[in-house]
């Protein structure tokens, strides 16, 4: 399990744009190197991809994301790694192709302090695009396939 939890978070975490090790060595008495390769996107899984969008009126300071079987949020869980999810915001996430889960769970840590909301058993499958929004009136949050 722990592997699967690793490829999942690796992917979404170069989905987002984090890069591990530094950039590519440069030989500086070498004058005809050949130009530096495009860089690879991160691996992705269109059955599983999907973006999520923040609609709330609130800023979300942690977003944890994780298969349905797995009981217990850990920070393996966790993809912003430190970054804010704007309200307003949209934030890709991609899946490595070997995933192959089709129930996800996702909790959003408030950066207000607010009690954390869950969505649990989402069938990632089934749509491309989920919307977070918030209803004052109810003081509830809603998660909206599209």
């Amino acid at each position: 399990m722990k592997l699967y939890q690793a490829l999942c978070m690796l992917t979404i975490l170069l989905a987002l744009g984090f890069t591990f090790g530094g950039g590519a060595a440069v030989n500086a008495n070498k004058t005809d190197a050949a130009p530096a390769a495009a860089p690879t996107p991160p691996p992705s899984n269109p059955d599983l991809d999907f973006d999520l969008v923040n609609k709330t009126g609130y800023s979300i300071k942690k977003v944890y994301l994780g298969p349905a079987s797995t009981k217990d949020w850990t920070e393996d869980d966790e993809i912003l790694k430190g970054r804010t999810f704007a309200n307003g915001a949209t934030l890709e996430i991609k899946f490595h192709p070997k995933l192959t889960a089709k129930l996800w769970d996702l909790k959003v840590d408030w950066s207000d302090g607010s009690p954390s909301d869950e969505w649990l058993k989402l069938n990632l499958t089934k749509f491309d695009k989920l919307t977070l929004k918030y209803d004052k009136a109810t003081d509830t949050t809603t998660a909206i396939i599209d």
